[in-house]
């Protein structure tokens, strides 16, 4: 699994610095990909933990809208929003116990899931009572705004599928011209910015994502940052752990 480029060469005296470049990696090689948590960028809903002042998972001054790193627990406001690299894509159906009780079991396109009806919400609803839930699964390169980049996966379900197949649309339109012609860009080769704004159908009112181009990837670390991302997650080599279902 990649790593997050972090900047700290003018913070650690050279002669320290050194000695950490000879120590590189030290202490960490029993570290696999199936030891390290992926952070989950999500949108702050109304009904969001992070919203309630009597949640463990309470942020001071996050709002409805604004995006999060599960993880670190930065936040980005919705119209500043983050820029990413899109490193690979995986379409799963994620099983979950009713009312979010929690995760179940996940599977692919050519999988045999349970079981299941639908309910007047449309909702495939399994025997066990258990819903299976459509998700699409964009794993990208955060680029920071001091040029360090951090991996994270972007999980779009439900009402939001719709920016799922924009996003996908996008990326395979995307041409480079080469000598040879023009050809099919690299998923990694370009950026989007990631905002949100505010969506609705009937009564019910939510955050949405908005997806608009970000430029090419200009930078050749970046560049060999994210196709080293991309190499991991076709082998399998990125742990995912779903703990709550995110729209």
């Amino acid at each position: 699994m990649a790593k997050a480029v972090q900047k700290v060469e003018d913070q650690i005296p050279a002669e320290l610095l050194n000695q950490m470049a000879l120590d590189a990696g030290h202490g960490q090689e029993s570290i696999t990909g199936q030891d390290l948590a992926i952070p989950f960028i999500k949108i702050l809903q109304q009904m969001s933990p992070e919203l309630a002042k009597r949640d463990g998972k309470y942020i001071e001054k996050a709002s409805e809208g604004m995006i999060l790193n599960t993880v670190t627990g930065q936040v980005w406001n919705s119209d500043e929003g983050l820029v990413v690299i899109p490193c690979g894509f995986k379409f799963k159906i994620i099983e979950w116990k009713a009312d979010r009780g929690g995760f179940v079991s996940q599977y692919s396109r050519t999988d045999t899931v349970p079981e299941f009806e639908r309910n007047e919400r449309g909702m495939a609803i399994t025997k066990e009572g258990n819903v299976l839930s459509d998700t699409a699964e964009h794993y990208v390169l955060i680029v920071h705004a001091d040029g360090s980049c951090e991996q994270a996966l972007i999980s779009m379900s439900s009402t939001q599928l719709k920016h799922s197949r924009k996003w996908n649309t996008m990326i395979k339109q995307k041409i480079i011209q080469t000598q040879d012609g023009p050809l099919p860009a690299p998923i990694y080769a370009f950026m989007y910015k990631l905002t949100t704004t505010g969506e609705s159908k009937d009564d019910n009112h939510w955050e949405g994502w908005k997806i608009d181009d970000a430029g090419l990837v200009a930078d050749n670390n970046l560049y060999q940052g994210a196709k080293a991302f991309a190499s991991s997650i076709n082998q399998d080599q990125v742990n995912v752990k779903h703990t709550e279902e995110i729209m």
